[in-house]
Formats: structure tokens, C-alpha cells, sequence
């Protein structure tokens, strides 16, 4: 793809995020690890085979294979209705922090399912059609995701233009822990962007809260594994994240 200007689906970060979509391998979201590649996903995969996050077509689902809810049902099978929600989510605020280009498949915002079927090429509108029952059984998980929509569409600094700028802006945080990752972006310089500074934060791990290290400053916390957080909340030093969420903080 290096040279030609277009765009790809990005499977790297997606097999990062979930696992494959061929059998039953879990990804960060499921059981954390994979750390490189998902740092490679996270930054629009330019050190990996783009040129830019332009070429980077970020995604977990698209027509073919199995849709979220079902990878997660069939990887982490002992999993509550809940887990796998909260996993969905995760996956989510991963993928929209992201550089590159998100690619949402439809229904995936309130957990469309097609009855775990890998290749419904040929399959019925009983196994295609869109479940639209399930955005109102989901309706939590429906506002989370117009939520991130929402604020990735008025942060431009999760949607650098160049490859030189995320090198020199993006910046990735030992954590100690292969199921969390955190990073920071030097927002100051982003054309449009209000905020100065950046902070993602995800735990995969299954029931273990975790406290990690902030850089130095003020961070309010904006969204959290319920969507965005409307009263004003602020840390210093550290940010305690919850088991199987994400957390963005910023400094203004």
C-alpha cells in the first residue's frame, strides 16, 4: 500500500484489539496483551505499512466474519452480558482514539449480533437484517458510542494529518501491566484543537482496577466507561482506571 495514496482495512489493529476473526484467539480487549502491535494500530500504523494514518482504515467489524458481540461471546465464553459490553466499549474508545480512519459496521453501536455465524454471505435476513430491538435494549452502550463519535468529531488531535506530527506529538507511557496501555498527545500545536494536552487510558484486565501514572499537571477526566462525564472531575499524579474500560483526561 506504501506509495499508491489509498486506504486499507487495517487488519493488524483489528487482530491487536480482537483477536482473529477466524477462530476463537482473543486480542487486548479480551485478555490484554499484544502491546506492539496495538501501539503500531494506535498511531495509524505508519511504521507498519502506511504511509500515514490516511492509508489506515481502523475497524473491528465489517460484512464478513463474525461482528464484535459474537468474537466475544465465542473468545470469552464465560463472560456475563455485562463483560461483554463493557469488552465492546473498550474496543470502541480504543479504536476512535486512534489515528486513522474508523470505520463503524452497522449496529455494532448497540451490539448487533448475527447468532454467531462467521461467513453470512448466503445466510437469511433472519441472520443479517439489523436487530433494531437491540438499540433499545443497549441504549447505554448506543449513547457511549454517539458520545465518542462525538467527541472525536470536535478533537482534531485524534485525527493528525501527518505521520511526522504524531511522532512528534503522540507518546506512548510504561505502565508496568500487559493489559494496560497509556498515552498522551502534545495537543497545543493541533490546528482547531482545544485542548493542550491528552491522555488515553485502558485496562483490560477482568476484575482488577488499576491506578497509572499521569504525567505531570492537572487532568480532568472527560470520558469514562459510562460516555462523557458531566460534572468536573480532576486528578493529579495518578488516575485509577476500571477493570475492562478506558478513560480520556485532558489539560485546557
Amino acid at each position: 500500500m506504501r506509495g499508491t495514496r489509498l486506504g486499507a482495512f487495517n487488519d493488524h489493529f483489528r487482530n491487536a484489539l480482537k483477536g482473529s476473526s477466524f477462530d476463537k484467539s482473543p486480542g487486548f480487549i479480551q485478555a490484554g496483551g499484544d502491546l506492539q502491535a496495538l501501539r503500531k494500530g494506535i498511531k495509524g500504523s505508519w511504521r507498519d505499512w502506511t504511509d500515514g494514518p490516511h492509508q489506515s482504515l481502523n475497524y473491528l467489524t465489517c460484512h464478513d466474519n463474525y461482528v464484535l458481540y459474537d468474537k466475544l461471546k465465542l473468545s470469552k465464553p464465560d463472560a456475563t452480558e455485562a463483560e461483554w459490553l463493557d469488552m465492546l466499549k473498550l474496543g470502541y474508545l480504543l479504536l476512535f482514539t486512534a489515528q486513522g480512519v474508523p470505520f463503524l459496521h452497522g449496529g455494532e453501536e448497540f451490539a448487533r449480533t448475527k447468532g454467531g455465524n462467521d461467513n453470512s454471505y448466503n445466510a437469511p435476513d433472519s441472520v443479517n437484517q439489523v436487530d433494531w430491538a437491540l438499540k433499545k435494549k443497549n441504549h447505554d452502550l448506543f449513547t457511549y458510542m454517539r458520545d465518542l463519535i462525538a467527541l472525536r468529531k470536535a478533537h482534531p488531535a485524534f485525527r493528525i494529518r501527518a505521520k511526522e506530527q504524531i511522532a512528534a506529538w503522540l507518546k506512548f507511557h510504561e505502565t508496568g501491566a500487559p493489559d494496560t496501555v497509556l498515552w498522551t498527545i502534545d495537543a497545543d500545536n493541533v490546528e482547531g484543537e482545544s485542548w493542550k494536552q491528552i491522555s488515553v487510558a485502558a485496562n483490560a484486565a477482568d476484575h482488577l482496577s488499576v491506578e497509572l501514572q499521569l504525567p505531570p499537571g492537572r487532568w480532568r477526566v472527560v470520558f469514562d466507561h459510562n460516555g462523557v462525564v458531566a460534572a468536573p472531575r480532576f486528578v493529579e499524579g495518578t488516575v485509577r482506571v476500571r477493570y475492562k474500560s478506558g478513560l480520556i483526561l485532558c489539560q485546557e
